[in-house]
């Protein structure tokens, strides 16, 4: 978000995205397709960059390696290279703050931690938009420490276990629509391993195999599942054809 405030008018940073975009679209059913950079996100753009910016720091690291037409194709990217240098130094810095909070928790101790890393990458004058960005980030762990009640207290503050979860019955889904939840929102226990009485337990496929049984499922679904629209249309029309 922060990134996003400091660099989104920015013209030299739009014109790096920009050219990216335009040898991707232009290069895509070419010989160089292969050394195409990353593909950027429609929606929240700013939260998957520092891939792209990872791409623009090993294609100037390799440019010598590259063929001619190769070259001719990507020398663009040496005229980004004080913006390439820029965003990779402020990554490097926001992922291992990230880092730290997602896997320590929010707590006095990491905070300090965050803010100390902060302190190391503060950058000279001339790079203010970095300062900008580091400041910003330094002011909110400090709201963040306001809102905590004490020195002992770890809160979490990651969605990732959460979105991967998620991620992981979506990929597993059928792609129709139409058939909303199913019964395979079972694949989810196995994965987290949740017991809602118990707590985190080492979960039974073998014990759940042998005491659930096909009208147990039935009833689950037909108690906290909505209809399936797809299942429902294919009855209507096969319901047509036999009345036909």
């Amino acid at each position: 978000m922060f990134i996003e405030w400091e660099y989104k008018n920015d013209e030299n940073f739009k014109s790096f995205f920009k050219d990216i975009a335009d040898v991707k679209f232009r290069e895509i059913m070419r010989s160089t397709a292969y050394l195409l950079p990353p593909k950027q996100r429609n929606i929240a753009r700013f939260m998957n960059l520092s891939t792209s910016v990872e791409w623009a720091e090993n294609m100037l690291h390799n440019f010598a390696s590259l063929n001619e037409e190769e070259q001719k194709v990507f020398h663009f990217i040496h005229k980004h290279t004080d913006m390439i240098e820029e965003l990779k130094i402020l990554f490097n810095g926001i992922n291992e703050i990230s880092k730290e909070l997602k896997n320590k928790g929010l707590s006095f101790k990491s905070i300090e931690h965050c803010r100390h890393k902060i302190s190391q990458l503060q950058p000279s004058s001339t790079a203010i938009r970095i300062k900008h960005v580091l400041d910003a980030c330094s002011g909110y762990l400090n709201q963040m420490k306001a809102k905590l009640p004490d020195k002992d207290t770890v809160w979490h503050i990651s969605s990732d276990i959460i979105e991967s979860l998620f991620g992981y019955y979506k990929f597993r889904k059928s792609t129709n629509p139409l058939n909303g939840v199913t019964t395979q929102i079972f694949i989810l226990p196995p994965v987290t391993k949740i017991n809602k009485k118990t707590g985190r337990v080492g979960f039974s496929v073998k014990t759940a195999l042998e005491n659930v049984f096909p009208t147990n499922l039935k009833q689950w679904r037909d108690n906290h599942l909505t209809e399936n629209m797809a299942v429902a249309g294919r009855k209507i029309l096969l319901s047509a054809q036999v009345n036909r």
